[in-house]
């Protein structure tokens, strides 16, 4: 996990804490956090990942602005996320295969009561999707660049090799991206 880096891990549910202490052990520094709202000085970080997070924030543009201001001169942020969304309709029916053969196969499928995750879901800025372009926007405005796409695709089809078949067809049902932006060398620490 940390090929001799210092890693702290942040998430906003102790429960996905839990779950990663149990994965990675001492590998990192697990925190209980608000990623919009971070408690870290200034230029804190070289680097700061996020998987699947941005789509999912209230408010996008104050955690560009934490992020940008916790990470060092010359940083690096890479945001991995995915437009769940607005799926064609070819992803549609590949993600509705992929669940009815898990549910065909006896893997429990998370159930969340359809009323609460409309009400989450409603709270996203993003409710309406996610592009790359509108993300590479956002951070542009927030102090980034450059900003380039990252080949997330690999990674894709590593996850899809290793899973069952029902999730690997769902790894490929929504148009998924990732971004490095950089913080200019000679920024200061927030805008």
């Amino acid at each position: 996990l940390s090929l001799k880096h210092r890693v702290t891990a942040l998430d906003f549910s102790e429960a996905m804490l839990e779950r990663a202490r149990a994965k990675h052990g001492r590998a990192a520094r697990f925190r209980l956090g608000d990623a919009e709202r971070l408690l870290d000085d200034d230029a804190s970080y070289d680097a700061l990942i996020t998987r699947h997070l941005v789509w999912t924030l209230t408010d996008p543009e104050a955690a560009f602005a934490e992020w940008f201001r916790v990470l060092r001169p010359g940083g690096r942020l890479l945001v991995i996320d995915s437009d769940w969304i607005n799926r064609t309709r070819w992803q549609a029916l590949v993600n509705r295969f992929g669940t009815w053969l898990r549910e065909k196969r006896g893997v429990p499928v998370h159930q969340i009561d359809a009323d609460t995750h409309a009400s989450i879901t409603r709270r996203f800025y993003f409710r309406d999707g996610l592009s790359q372009q509108r993300l590479e926007a956002m951070l542009t405005a927030a102090g980034f660049s450059p900003i380039t796409p990252a080949d997330y695709g690999e990674v894709v089809r590593e996850q899809q090799r290793a899973a069952p078949l029902h999730d690997a067809l769902r790894l490929g049902s929504s148009t998924r991206f990732a971004l490095l932006a950089h913080k200019p060398a000679d920024a200061a620490a927030s805008r």
